[in-house]
């Protein structure tokens, strides 16, 4: 009597558990997984990890359509004529600041803010930059920021991304600025473009976590970018690190001029 009663309990819970099993095994099978596309540096983490690989190795490019940005107004030729961007809408622009190719404001405070900077291209090795080049470009880049005389803390490594028709190399950085009272720590998504010989830099400096808030403001620029030949003109270059005293959220001379 008592094996009967044994045998029976053992033959109920070896259903249990087949059943159990059974059911783990089939949402394992229905979990989704990552689509490298969609997912990464593409779609910044407030939690990325400031020992992140200076470039990403997965090789994707990253494509963002012209229609889903927020491009504003035209302004006139910026850069001695070598390029024309539009404002995001909802930025402006303020008084022109001749250490910048442009600058523009989300509101009244220090940021978020847009700096557009250009130098000469020196070092790239690339004649004109492309979709099917990119990929080596933003290589050149994270060698760049390798060979920096002082270390930049890279929280997103650098990406290859289409934005709009325009090829860009993407990356996060972390810094912090010395204000007159206190040090202020924010976050720079860096998008870096070639165009009429120059390197231009497109800086989002903003808020520590909001990068994904105002992205798409610095995409629209990039997008928006047309570049001419050069004209004459008695512009100094828009890259030069700031004098003592100056807007401390300006580049500083440690820092790479990409």
């Amino acid at each position: 009597m008592n094996r009967g009663l044994n045998l029976a309990s053992s033959l109920r819970s070896l259903s249990v558990a087949t059943v159990c099993s059974s059911c783990l095994f089939l949402a394992g099978c229905g979990a989704s997984t990552p689509d490298p596309a969609n997912s990464g540096p593409a779609n910044p983490s407030a939690s990325a990890s400031p020992d992140a690989p200076l470039v990403d190795e997965t090789g994707v490019v990253r494509e963002v359509a012209a229609d889903t940005l927020p491009i504003g107004d035209y302004m006139p030729p910026l850069d001695g004529g070598r390029v024309e961007l539009a404002v995001p809408e909802g930025w402006s622009v303020p008084s022109r600041d001749s250490r910048y190719v442009v600058k523009m404001l989300k509101s009244s405070t220090s940021f978020p803010k847009l700096i557009v900077t250009s130098s000469a291209d020196d070092w790239s090795g690339i004649s004109e930059l492309n979709a099917d080049n990119v990929g080596d470009f933003a290589k050149a880049v994270a060698e760049r920021l390798a060979s920096a005389e002082k270390k930049i803390e890279v929280i997103e490594p650098v990406i290859p991304m289409v934005l709009g028709d325009r090829p860009v190399a993407r990356y996060v950085r972390r810094t912090r600025f010395k204000g007159s009272s206190k040090t202020v720590t924010v976050e720079r998504q860096i998008l870096v473009t070639l165009g009429a010989g120059q390197v231009y830099e497109i800086d989002l400096q903003s808020p520590v976590g909001k990068i994904k808030v105002y992205r798409d403001a610095a995409y629209s620029v990039a997008a928006s970018m047309k570049f001419k030949s050069a004209e004459p003109s008695s512009e100094a270059p828009k890259s030069e690190a700031p004098k003592s005293g100056e807007d401390s959220a300006a580049p500083t001379p440690d820092e790479p001029k990409l």
